[in-house]
């Protein structure tokens, strides 16, 4: 290295050690109004708090609307007696000492006034910060009739509702707290997280740089949340949006809809149906109670107990099914795809990965690109079978008392038909492949099999699809994905296992 580049990478480290040391020491610089420092939207240094009540009398009994303005302090509405508003203004003033704060406390009002229904609840911090450099935070404690519809916009302040009618809240630098709500809730919420707890009606919820928990939501839910996580307990229908975070969803009263980007989402318990798309991360579902359509780029699939049908399809990611008491479609590209307990058959397509299929019943279509391909039914076979493999192999397990018609064809490698009663015809195929048709116990359903390398069919005991029951959300409508085993019937006239001629 020449000393040039030695000397403009020595300026280049200087420059970056510097300013890693102004962001340092940044937090001790007096920079703000006077008597305080201002870090992160926030006042820092000497204060003193001084109060302000008032209140107002209501009808009773009369949909009240409250309307609460404020910035820089917090916001709390909770229920209080019938006929009346109660409003507690809490005012800290950064200032060096006592009674420089308390006169300028003085000049910060409360205000509290009615127009009809709505009552409004403020402060006159515009009218008096426009010309003092003086850091002050005014806190708003406001009761309100059990029945009122809280109407709150917070700046630089928590705000926390309880024990009302319904709310709806514009926040941005601080949280958002609800509980018993008896009726719904809108939020907007910026560099804040939200959580909303025992709402009576339904939920609307847009969060930036924020987390959101919500939960014991009666009505339906709409989430739409950017680098944040979600976590949602026990609510109605659920339509979320998650950008750059992760969802987690548990016990759904309806229909599951969520759009992911860059978000891993989890869900279990839905009594309706799930439509989850999302990317660069995978999708997981448990118990489902309807039909599921499911899309991840970049990302793997799981989902189990399901019982409606299930439509999956993802991009460099495996999908893994158990138990499906419906049709399945599953498509893996730069994936595999593995499933079991599937009760009405399947359509799967892979390239580059393995696709398993671990007990079935129902028609089977099996197509893979440069991967192979296992089927296990465990039950007896009494439909359709088709599979095919490029660059791969097919494997077959036949359960005992399979009844089918046998079409199987080995391009370039070797084909082992090792199932006891096949009555079977081999027939050699230009180059290495070889073909063999035939029948099982009589004939019955059609099995195509074709794979470049290896096809290979041998038997198996009969055994129920899945592996246990599948338990399944309350509303649930379906059965588990499981059938009984098979009874073994005897073949007509035993024979020894069809084998094609093995070439090396």
């Amino acid at each position: 290295m020449s000393a040039r580049k030695i000397g403009l990478l020595i300026l280049i480290l200087a420059f970056g050690a510097s300013v890693e040391t102004a962001w340092q020491v940044r937090g001790d610089w007096r920079v703000g109004p006077e008597g305080c420092r201002v870090i992160g939207g926030r006042f820092y240094g000497p204060s003193y708090s001084f109060e302000q009540t008032a209140e107002r009398p209501v009808p009773a009994g009369a949909p009240l609307r409250l309307e609460a303005r404020n910035a820089f302090g917090g916001v709390s509405v909770t229920a209080g007696a019938a006929g009346i508003v109660r409003v507690k203004l809490r005012k800290v003033v950064f200032l060096p000492s006592e009674e420089k704060a308390r006169a300028f406390a003085d000049r910060i009002a409360l205000r509290l006034s009615a127009d009809g229904g709505t009552v409004k609840v403020s402060t006159n911090r515009d009218e008096i910060g426009r010309g003092e450099d003086i850091g002050f935070e005014t806190h708003l404690e406001i009761e309100a009739p059990a029945e009122s519809a809280a109407d709150v916009r917070n700046e630089h302040g928590r705000v926390e509702l309880a024990g009302v009618g319904s709310g709806d809240v514009v926040s941005s630098f601080d949280g958002v707290s609800v509980e018993r709500l008896a009726g719904g809730l809108r939020v907007e919420s910026r560099h804040g997280d939200v959580r909303a707890a025992g709402v009576g009606g339904a939920l609307d919820v847009k969060t930036r740089h924020g987390n959101v928990e919500i939960s014991d939501v009666a009505g339906a839910s709409k989430v739409d949340v950017e680098h944040g996580d979600v976590r949602a307990r026990t609510t109605g229908a659920l339509d979320a949006s998650v950008k750059f975070g992760g969802l987690e969803a548990t016990v759904v009263r309806g229909d599951l809809a969520v759009r992911g980007g860059h978000s891993e989402l989890h869900a279990s318990d839905v009594n309706g149906t799930a439509r989850v798309e999302t990317s660069f991360a995978g999708i997981h579902l448990a118990r489902i109670g309807g039909d599921v359509r499911a899309t991840a780029q970049h990302g793997e699939i799981d989902a189990e107990d399901v019982a409606g049908q299930l439509f999956a399809q993802t991009t460099h990611g495996d999908v893994r099914l158990d138990r499906v008491d419906g049709p399945v479609q599953a498509i893996a590209d730069h994936g595999g795809v593995q499933a079991g307990g599937l009760a009405k058959g399947a359509r799967v397509r892979t390239s580059g990965g393995d696709a398993s299929l671990d007990g079935f019943a129902g028609p089977v279509e099996v197509e893979v690109e440069r991967a192979s391909a296992r089927l296990a039914p465990r039950a007896a076979l009494a439909a359709e079978v088709t599979a095919s493999a490029t660059n791969g192999e097919v494997r077959l397990e036949v359960p005992e008392g399979s009844h089918f018609d046998l079409d199987a064809e080995s391009r370039r490698g070797e084909l082992r038909a090792e199932v006891p009663g096949l009555s079977a015809e081999t027939a050699g195929r230009p180059g290495r492949g070889h073909h063999v048709s035939g029948k099982l116990g009589g004939g019955g359903a059609a099995v195509h099999l074709r794979a470049d390398g290896d096809v290979t069919l041998e038997t198996r005991p009969a055994l129920p699809i899945a592996d246990r029951p599948a338990a399944r959300p309350a509303n649930a409508a379906s059965t588990p994905a499981e059938a009984p085993a098979a009874t073994p019937s005897s073949p007509a006239t035993p024979s020894k296992p069809a084998e094609a001629p093995r070439q090396r």
